[in-house]
Parts: structure tokens; sequence; C-alpha cells
């Protein structure tokens, strides 16, 4: 962004922190709807709203400088584990529904 002037670069990074709150909120809002499913598949979004946690905050730990080997391996393994476990119980469904045999 260094093409950006010093001004507008210094506001947008004054909103940062509250841009950042607001998404830290949202991630928490989403594991309580996880832990709070009547689902037969609850502990499919339980999980997955968990790995998406751990990818978020490695990813916030990476910019906050850490870094270990495999960091952005890590990061993409959960994420995409997040999003398989989140998306299984839909992709079963309509599995069923379509006449597509399922096999575990």
């Amino acid at each position: 962004a260094s093409h950006i002037s010093f001004k507008r670069r210094e506001k947008a990074m004054s909103v940062l922190p509250g841009l950042t709150a607001v998404y830290g909120l949202l991630l928490v809002g989403m594991t309580v709807s996880a832990c709070i499913q009547k689902s037969e598949h609850k502990i499919c979004y339980v999980l997955g709203a968990a790995l998406f946690l751990i990818s978020d905050g490695m990813i916030l730990l990476s910019m906050l400088g850490a870094s270990f080997p495999c960091l952005g391996f890590l990061i993409m393994l959960t994420y995409y584990a997040a999003q398989y476990l989140l998306n299984f119980p839909t992709l079963r469904h309509s599995r069923k529904t379509s006449g597509i045999e399922y096999r575990s």
C-alpha cells in the first residue's frame, strides 16, 4: 500500500482495531451458534467452528510477527478442515435427496 497517501493510510489503520473487534465478535457468535445447535450433526458444527477459530488465530499470530515451521500449511489445513466440517451436513443431505449414494 505504498502508493496510498500517509493520511489515508493512517486513517485506514485507525479503523482496523474496530474492524478486528467486530470480526472477533462474529467468530465468537459463530462458535456459540455451533454449540447451541440441536442437530444430529452438532459435532461437525462445533469442530468446524473451533478449527476456524484456530485458523484465524494462527493468521493473527503471523500478522503479529510470530513464525514457526509449516505455519502457512497449518493455517490452510485447519481452514479447509473447518470448511469441510461446516458443510458436511449440507453435502450429505443434498446427496440423500438427489439420489446419489453416500459412502462414509
